[in-house]
């Protein structure tokens, strides 16, 4: 359940976020430097709704939840991101850029973390070769062309000391060991009609600093004026602008375009209940078919043999180069208490926060600090590579009916209205 008073903090906070980044794009576009840009909007993955790291967030409508009865007999819910099921491992993106050529689409193509590296680098130009034996895939020509991923599987996760394994190889996933069973398909859907979210306005996107920076129809300074000239609203202003012929008006966003792409998106279980297979994998083996049955609920284990050994024997191939887990227990020696309120590289020789005897020069090291912490932080929200032309690419699938409304196109509105891309 939604926590009121939470989600206004976490509204006007996102406001912010809509603001910067659609600043970003406008100064880009106002440099000519948009025109030669890539920029990719990403999410974690899974959310925890409950516990101790509990947020607002929600996998919805995808499995990732636990049941635990305690000593008085009082059932607690969980659902966290340190599991398997898809509610805990899958992620979404979006990405734009005058270079993709298939545009405006929904994509479901594999692709993991590691495989950002590369595709992002080989967008910029740079040789493969140059990056050596990596984990990662370049996915850009697959991307740019709406091509097959040259991924074909995922290893999830080999966690010897939970003491549990999962796969994915094409659509079937495997899944064994101690892990929770994450029997419950649980959080909000974000729908408007369950008073959870404000009803989602895509005019307030494309009319954005940000969507018209991309549109490529009229600069943002000449929308401006035209709304002041003429005082016409939001709606009406689109509405002119939308009917300008241009060659690029194909690679443009509609409102059509983002009504029927979020429509696509959606994920819809559909699976009726005399179908649903129970799955206990710490007594045996699981296997879902993820394409068809993203919410894992039909459990294809004895129906699928072959399938089920193929991917037992895939898993124990790669067990054989994994290396052992190097976390290390808290050193309390890291606390930011100790070091002026800094996050810092505590154990270096000369580390980067300095003690309180040396203020000045503690001061233009704390400065250097915050400025590479900021650019790391600002690189993860958004990724901007400068390289060439294009247009909007949308990849993905995002949980049925989860609707976001606020001033800019960010984050949450690029997820939903340009679409997602399938990450782990």
């Amino acid at each position: 359940m939604f926590n009121i008073s939470y989600m206004y903090i976490l509204t006007a906070v996102v406001s912010k976020l809509d603001q910067s980044v659609g600043e970003v794009i406008d100064a880009l576009r106002n440099r000519e430097m948009l025109e030669n840009s890539i920029v990719v909007f990403m999410s974690d993955n899974g959310a925890p709704t409950e516990g101790t790291l509990s947020n607002q967030g929600s996998n919805y409508p995808l499995r990732g939840c636990f049941y635990i009865l305690n000593s008085v007999k009082t059932l607690k819910i969980f659902q966290i991101k340190d599991s398997p099921w898809e509610g805990g491992t899958r992620g979404v993106a979006a990405i734009w850029s005058p270079l993709i050529k298939k545009t405006k689409r929904v994509s479901n193509q594999m692709m993991f973390m590691s495989d950002w590296l590369p595709t992002l680098l080989s967008a910029a130009g740079v040789n493969k070769k140059q990056l050596g034996n990596i984990d990662g895939f370049d996915l850009w020509p697959a991307l740019v062309s709406d091509k097959i991923s040259p991924r074909s599987e995922i290893v999830i996760n080999i966690d010897d000391l939970s003491n549990y394994a999962a796969i994915r190889r094409g659509d079937f996933k495997y899944i064994i060991g101690q892990t929770e069973t994450g029997s419950a398909w649980l959080g909000a859907s974000g729908n408007s009609s369950e008073g959870t979210s404000p009803q989602y306005d895509p005019y307030k996107v494309l009319y954005s600093k940000t969507g018209i920076a991309i549109s490529a129809i009229v600069t943002a300074r000449k929308a401006m004026k035209l709304k002041e000239r003429k005082k016409r609203d939001v709606k009406t202003i689109y509405d002119i602008i939308s009917k300008t012929n241009s060659p690029i008006q194909e690679k443009t966003l509609t409102i059509k375009d983002i009504s029927e792409m979020r429509k696509e998106a959606q994920i819809k279980c559909n699976i009726k209940e005399k179908d649903k297979t129970s799955c206990e994998p710490v007594i045996a083996p699981c296997l879902f078919d993820i394409r068809n049955d993203p919410c894992e609920m039909v459990n294809l284990a004895e129906k699928r043999p072959v399938i089920l050994a193929v991917l037992k024997k895939i898993l124990m191939k790669h067990r054989l180069s994994v290396i052992p887990p190097s976390n290390l227990d808290g050193d309390p020696r890291a606390n930011p208490l100790l070091w002026n309120n800094t996050w810092t590289s505590w154990d270096e020789p000369n580390p980067l926060a300095l003690t309180y005897t040396n203020a000045k020069e503690f001061q233009h090291n704390s400065d250097s600090a915050i400025v590479v912490m900021s650019i790391i932080c600002g690189l993860f929200v958004v990724g901007v590579i400068i390289n060439s032309l294009g247009s909007w690419h949308l990849a993905g699938m995002y949980p049925e009916g989860k609707d976001f409304t606020s001033p800019s196109l960010i984050f949450h509105h690029m997820c939903t209205t340009f679409g997602v891309l399938q990450h782990r």
